[in-house]
């Protein structure tokens, strides 16, 4: 399985409700329609609370892609790099999130067995 996480903000302006609302209900859509290869997609909403160690988080979603290996990944970069589905995407964006302060990398993950 090979993992990409993203960090997302919202654009200022945007509340955290129509912010997810937005994200779930129609941009979450689009990119299941142009990305085939995606085996799972999850998001995680960051809850902020008051604590002293959790220190500032300067994103609102932690989103998980996974694809089937490396290949698979590769060519879901090679369909978002199409002109016409790029654009699509940046638009869509737009409405809701911060493009500039997005990060995107990929995950190793490790499995601690518990007792």
């Amino acid at each position: 399985m090979y993992k990409i996480v993203c960090l997302i903000r919202r654009l200022p302006g945007v509340t955290p409700e129509a912010f997810r609302a937005h994200y779930e209900g129609v941009h979450a859509p689009l990119a299941l329609s142009i990305m085939p290869a995606l085996r799972s997609r999850v998001r995680r909403y960051v809850r902020r609370f008051p604590d002293p160690l959790a220190g500032q988080v300067d994103f609102d979603v932690m989103m998980e892609m996974w694809f089937d290996d490396k290949a698979s990944h590769e060519a879901a970069l090679a369909d978002l790099s199409n002109p016409d589905v790029a654009a699509r995407i940046a638009a869509d964006e737009a409405h809701f999130l911060d493009r500039a302060t997005m990060r995107v990398f990929a995950v190793e993950e490790c499995d601690s067995l518990l007792p």
